[in-house]
This record gives C-alpha cells, sequence and structure tokens, in this order.
C-alpha cells in the first residue's frame, strides 16, 4: 500500500509530487510527460481517501498533520 501511496509523492514515471501540500489539493493526473495541474475534487478525495487508508492521517484542529510512524 505504501509505494501506491507514494505515487502521490512522487514516485510515478515523471518524478513529480500530485499533492500540493500548499493547497492541501492533488493535481489531476500524471500524463505522458506533465502532470495535469488542475486540482479538482475528485483527485483531492483520492488523495485524502489513499491518506486515511494508510493509516497517516490525524487532526489537528483545521490542520491537518502526517503521522510519521
Amino acid at each position: 500500500m505504501f509505494i501506491a501511496f507514494e505515487w502521490f509523492l512522487g514516485n510515478n514515471h515523471l518524478n513529480q509530487i500530485v499533492y500540493n501540500p500548499r493547497t492541501g489539493g492533488c493535481y489531476d493526473g500524471v500524463e505522458d510527460t506533465y502532470i495535469n495541474l488542475n486540482q479538482g475534487a475528485e483527485s483531492t478525495i483520492s488523495y485524502l481517501m489513499a491518506t486515511i487508508g494508510y493509516g497517516r492521517i490525524c487532526c489537528s484542529g483545521k490542520k491537518l498533520c502526517y503521522k510519521t510512524e
């Protein structure tokens, strides 16, 4: 499961991060030669579901934080 989650963090054929930590959103996809920079709801929900599924999400007020272990 970690390998699949790492796809969002740059373990993809472009070696580019798909999750945008500044906005909390997720780009819409990895094309052949570029990242689709649109940030639709479906992409962000997919990222959040992957994060929850991996068990690395916790809530700290309104801000998301990530467990390191």
